[in-house]
């Protein structure tokens, strides 16, 4: 993680958007030092699996960004008084 977290310094140079999942799944504390030693976005993808976890990367300030693929956290549900189109 802190040869991860050094060479992040240089991520802006080569006008990088976003990283996304730069760190292991459950590594919050990779995802709090990687966001402070970079000033490129950092996205959580796997990591973003459950309300909760989103909630604690979220009060931690983890992450800038979150990834939610619907395959793999379910679907929207559409609310009783809404009608398809």
């Amino acid at each position: 993680m802190m040869a991860l977290a050094t060479e992040s310094k240089n991520w802006v140079e080569y006008d990088i958007h976003y990283a996304e999942q730069p760190v292991t799944t459950y590594d919050i504390d990779g995802f709090v030092a990687l966001k402070r030693s970079t000033k490129v976005p950092i996205v959580a993808d796997a990591s973003a699996r459950a309300v909760i976890e989103v909630y604690q990367m979220i009060k931690r300030g983890a992450a800038d960004m979150f990834h939610c693929l619907l395959s793999r956290v379910g679907a929207f549900a559409l609310h009783p008084n809404t009608r398809p189109c």
